[in-house]
């Protein structure tokens, strides 16, 4: 694994760790795959807040807007990623985990 990320109850990352497998990657995907686990992580972001939300609040206005103002900031990751990550210089075949993790 050549990286992986946490985001907090908030949605906001905090903690990112890379193992060596970054020092067979261009700068270019780094960057790429550190935003697209991002992305993926905080997109499961409004779906745990909707459960914690119904078993301890309920349904109502109040939890409706904060679920919309989640979804808002934090929407589905795409299936299929707009721009895939070039080849590993490597020639290694870069595969992604259901959560985001990149392995190379």
């Amino acid at each position: 694994m050549a990286q992986s990320r946490r985001v907090g109850h908030n949605g906001i990352p905090n903690d990112v760790t890379m193992t060596d497998g970054v020092s067979r990657m261009r700068p270019e995907q780094i960057a790429a795959a550190v935003l697209e686990a991002m992305r993926n992580a905080q997109s499961r972001y409004p779906a745990e807040l909707a459960r914690i939300l119904s078993e301890t609040v309920g349904d109502d206005a109040t939890t409706r807007h904060i679920l919309a103002e989640a979804e808002r900031n934090f929407p589905t990751a795409p299936d299929d990623p707009a721009q895939p990550l070039p080849p590993s210089p490597s020639g290694a075949n870069d595969e992604f985990g259901d959560d985001g993790t990149i392995f190379v």
